[in-house]
């Protein structure tokens, strides 16, 4: 196994809130970087993706793939600050491809956020993020694919939940 030395963590913050309907998760990523900042820890400047190109879904998952994948080439560590949930998608989706698929997923949440456009009841998408990742939602958020014949996709095994307490039926199938 060859393990690449990340040299540095550089934070990417993600002021993404279209994932859900609530006001001021834009501003997430900002309050934690700065209050982690607050604590010396040793970051970069941050890299800020613009709630304005989130107008856009699908472009701001390009955005956030995009950077992700730009900062890990540059061989540091990418931290991904945000909104909701649904930026999981782009940066996950930035090192799947990266990493050509060979990662796992530790996903650390109270829930599964595995529900797909036509199974939830919100139509949120902060809780589907691991669905269009494992190509279980009807839509791709623009970023399915990689130039290749067939795109890669979270497989179930990459994938450890840690943390869950609520499960809708839907979901706790889909697990099955």
């Amino acid at each position: 196994i060859h393990m690449i030395s990340l040299k540095r963590i550089i934070p990417i913050l993600a002021e993404c809130s279209v994932g859900q309907k609530k006001y001021g998760v834009q501003y997430g990523g900002k309050f934690l970087y700065e209050a982690m900042i607050k604590e010396n820890f040793p970051f970069e400047e941050p890299r800020i993706i613009k709630k304005e190109e989130f107008n856009d879904f699908n472009n701001g998952m390009k955005r956030i793939k995009e950077e992700t994948q730009k900062v890990l080439s540059e061989r540091n560590f990418p931290l991904i600050l945000g909104g909701d949930h649904s930026i999981s998608y782009g940066s996950l989706k930035g090192i799947l491809e990266y990493y050509r698929n060979n990662i796992h997923v530790l996903w650390i949440d109270s829930h599964t956020d595995i529900n797909t456009e036509a199974s939830s009841t919100t139509k949120s998408k902060h809780g589907m993020p691991l669905s269009s990742l494992m190509g279980f939602n009807n839509e791709d958020w623009g970023l399915n694919d990689w130039g290749l014949s067939n795109p890669k996709y979270l497989n179930p095994q990459q994938l450890t939940y840690f943390g869950i307490n609520s499960i809708d039926d839907f979901e706790m199938d889909k697990i099955k």
